[in-house]
């Protein structure tokens, strides 16, 4: 809670509290006892006692902050009488005098009070204690338990405690000045907690455990020593003597150890580099910066405090390689290295450095199996789990179907569009998979659907593209490209009637941006005339896989402009802002990021796939879509929103659907249609629904956001019906809209693409693979130029378009 909430003078006195008190006194919560509720008069402090806290209520009044304030004690303490407590204690300055002389003026009051009131409970503890009847515990008190600075406490049980808890400070030594350069600002010591059983018959061992402050930790775990066994007949004035001898040999060893572990960070150094992290006092942990070619990674190295008895233990971070909620990718603990604590410093680290430079490969590869380098195929694979859902068919391929007058029949009408039928009555989907390593076709195959895909279309290398769009476009890709193309053309035989292709792939890695732009520009060349339709996962602002995401991004779209037909664009960080805000998701996966991405390509894909009222499909889509050939870039949405497993849950009307899919917190992609135009847009609707309802919102969105669309294209809004809904809703929306707001997308990638390539950063990996660099500037120019074409067509007015035609008119009169 903020401080500047609460009136001055109370201010005053609780910062002075929190800052000059000799314990560490907590405030819990806050809040107002006034009909301003911003103005903070009361709060819970934690008061630490006998290793635990006592909650007291502060009550002052905010109307009359110079008045004393009220002690609300806890309802465990309901007999504690203070002013008794004081003066049974022979203090001549009872609590009520200090309350009495209260001075709201003075910021020390309000420790005083706490410190007093605080001693007065240890003398009513103490008291109960010594009221307890317990011959056992009363031959202890005697003893050793009279000792100065023991606390303690009885049980809730005011009448009958069973047991009696004591908190025994241990060593005379003062810590503080052991550790060289500690920053500790209060003492720091050890306690033994005693926990005595009362009231029983025969007397059992007291349970005992040692107790430290947190910031002790750091030199010395209690929580690894081992304390001295109780021996039967054993008193406290026996047993503490062996515990504070073997106490303080091990607090003596650990403050002996820091210069060790001190010294072993500075044998790294060579090695690594000087470190970007230490603990320059107790040098527990140490963090070096390391790279292998492009990949850049951080080596995080925790050092035991039983070093060198036990070996460090290590983390490899990766600088450029994200998890879905923005942490970044880390390994798992690493200590599988040989290590022997008879060896020099020296030795201990050059083992490491080894390690960490074999480990480093193995790293790299993990990364890019964790994040989008094989995006397409994970993105694929899950777009086939929905449609065989939505076709009825299982895992194996056989068709199950759904209960329902008519259902068996349309699931069946048109499935023959994306499966092919085997002779076994199994159906294989038309899917070519394929990447340049193992990895990610692996964890397809093991998946739950991964018997249902031809095994012959399962096209791999071993070696990976190392996120490098030159790798995967001229060099790993080429020698893998025409194994893909015999695949594909096996299944194009295998079509009636071809319509297109369907390309999922990322274009911030280096296989789908650099390969998957080559089969593209492949098919390209051997089917001219057929529609290509892709999928493309653009690199984010906030969620980065690879430092050189602009390189391979503007290299692909220099080639998407020229060879694809319709590009649905796609991006991390509008899909996490979806989780997050809309779903309320704490931490999406990738599996929630895909599960939005093939609720999208279903919606797109269904009116190929079910007949409907107003079909379409992919060549349609691109006549009433595509004004100009190059603007082919599609913003995408989907209604309604669900996270997994919620489906059921969602029931929308038409109208309802219609304002969420045009919602800008809808889109899939970081660009916000409320900056540009809409030049085109399609909404495709699924569920039984009334074609005339359906017109008449798509008519009421166009009059009501007129700026938002060029009026220099009447009727730009296109609408389709399908009667099949998705699995578990009863009816949903895709949007796709041809915005000009889609430049901001590619400005960003080319204005980070510009500082990078300005200063030559990281081209060698690609000149090194064959690359001119006027490849890279004919790119940069032509994603330019994309963004001026979006920005003229979004400026343009309908009268600017008749001054065209008309000086059109007069250029041919007067030739």
């Amino acid at each position: 809670m903020a401080i500047d909430t609460v009136p001055p003078l109370i201010a005053a006195q609780l910062n002075f509290l929190l800052s000059h008190s000799s314990f560490p006194v907590k405030v819990e919560h806050m809040w107002s006892g006034c009909k301003n509720p911003s103005l903070l008069d009361r709060f819970t402090l934690l008061i630490p006692f006998c290793l635990d806290y006592l909650k007291w209520d502060v009550i002052y009044n905010a109307v009359y902050p110079l008045a004393a304030p009220d002690i609300i004690f806890g309802p465990e303490d309901e007999n504690f009488r203070p002013n008794n407590e004081v003066n049974e204690a022979g203090d001549s300055k009872s609590s009520k005098n200090c309350l009495a002389d209260w001075n709201s003026k003075d910021p020390s009051r309000l420790l005083r009070l706490v410190v007093e009131l605080r001693d007065a409970y240890m003398t009513y503890q103490k008291k109960r204690v010594g009221e307890v009847d317990d011959d056992r515990l009363k031959f202890e008190l005697s003893t050793m338990f009279l000792r100065e600075g023991i606390e303690m406490c009885t049980s809730s049980d005011i009448d009958k405690p069973e047991e009696v808890r004591f908190a025994v400070p241990l060593l005379e030594m003062d810590i503080n000045k052991l550790v060289a350069g500690s920053t500790w600002k209060r003492p720091q010591r050890v306690y033994l907690q005693v926990m005595f059983p009362v009231g029983k018959k025969s007397p059992s061992a007291p349970h005992l455990k040692l107790v430290s402050s947190a910031e002790l930790k750091a030199l010395f775990s209690v929580d690894d020593f081992k304390l001295p066994p109780w021996l039967e007949g054993m008193c406290m004035a026996e047993y503490l003597p062996t515990l504070e001898e073997m106490l303080q040999a091990q607090i003596i060893d650990a403050v002996s150890s820091i210069e060790v572990r001190r010294k072993f960070i500075m044998v790294l150094e060579p090695l690594f580099g000087r470190p970007l992290e230490a603990d320059p006092v107790f040098c527990r942990k140490a963090t070096f910066l390391a790279c292998s070619g492009v990949f850049t990674f951080l080596v995080h190295i925790s050092i035991p405090l039983q070093f060198p008895k036990q070996k460090p233990t290590l983390i490899l971070q990766s600088s450029q390689h994200f998890i879905s909620n923005g942490a970044p990718v880390k390994s798992p603990l690493l200590t599988d290295y040989r290590w022997s604590p008879r060896w020099e410093a020296s030795e201990m680290a050059g083992r490491i450095f080894d390690f960490v430079v074999e480990e480093c490969v193995n790293f790299k590869k993990y990364c890019n199996e964790s994040m989008g380098g094989q995006c397409g195929n994970q993105i694929g694979s899950k777009f086939w789990e929905v449609i065989c859902d939505e076709h009825g068919i299982d895992p194996t391929g056989r068709f199950k179907g759904e209960s329902g007058e008519g259902l068996f029949d349309l699931q069946l009408e048109r499935i023959n569009v994306y499966y092919n039928e085997s002779s076994g009555g199994r159906y294989v989907p038309r899917a070519v998979l394929m990447d340049l390593e193992p990895g990610t076709m692996d964890s397809i195959r093991s998946g739950p659907y991964g018997q249902i895909f031809r095994p012959d279309n399962f096209v791999f290398g071993q070696s990976g593209a190392g996120n490098n769009w030159a790798k995967g476009h001229y060099t790993e890709g080429a020698e893998l490209i025409d194994a893909v193309l015999d695949v594909v053309r096996k299944e194009v035989e295998n079509c009636d009637c071809l319509q297109g292709f369907q390309v999922c792939h990322s274009l911030g890695g280096g296989t789908g941006s650099g390969m998957g732009t080559l089969l593209i520009s492949k098919i390209r060349e051997e089917y001219p005339d057929r529609m290509m339709l892709t999928f493309s996962v653009f690199p984010s602002p906030k969620v980065s896989d690879t430092v050189v995401e602009p390189y391979n991004a503007t290299l692909s779209v220099h080639q998407l402009v020229e060879n694809a037909d319709e590009c649905m664009v796609l991006d991390n960080e509008a899909l996490y802002d979806i989780c997050f805000r809309t779903l309320k998701l704490s931490n999406p996966s990738f599996g929630d990021l895909n599960h939005l991405i093939s609720a999208t390509m279903s919606g797109v894909t269904c009116c190929l796939r079910f007949p409907g009222q107003l079909n379409s499909d992919l060549r349609k889509l691109a006549v009433n879509l595509i004004p100009f050939p190059r603007l082919h870039f599609f913003m995408v949405g989907f209604a309604p929103l669900t996270s997994r497993g919620s489906q059921h849950y969602i029931s929308l009307t038409v109208p309802e659907l219609t304002q969420q899919m045009w919602d800008s917190k809808n889109m899939m992609c970081a660009a916000d249609p409320r900056h540009g135009r809409y030049l085109t847009a399609s909404a495709m609707f699924r569920g039984k629904m009334s074609t005339k309802e359906v017109d008449e919102q798509m008519l009421n969105v166009q009059n009501k956001n007129s700026s938002y669309f060029v009026e220099w294209i009447p009727n730009n809004v296109k609408s389709s019906v399908c009667d099949i809904p998705p699995t578990g809703l009863k009816m949903a929306s895709t949007f796709i809209g041809n915005s000009t707001s889609i430049q901001e997308m590619f400005r960003r990638v080319s204005e980070q693409f510009t500082a990078m390539f300005r200063r030559k950063a990281f081209l060698h990996w690609y000149t090194g693979e064959g690359m001119d660099e006027m490849e890279f500037t004919e790119a940069e120019s032509n994603m330019n130029d994309l963004v001026a074409e979006y920005q003229q067509y979004q400026d343009a007015t309908a009268e600017e378009e008749d001054d065209y035609e008309e000086e059109g008119v007069e250029e041919q009169y007067e030739g």
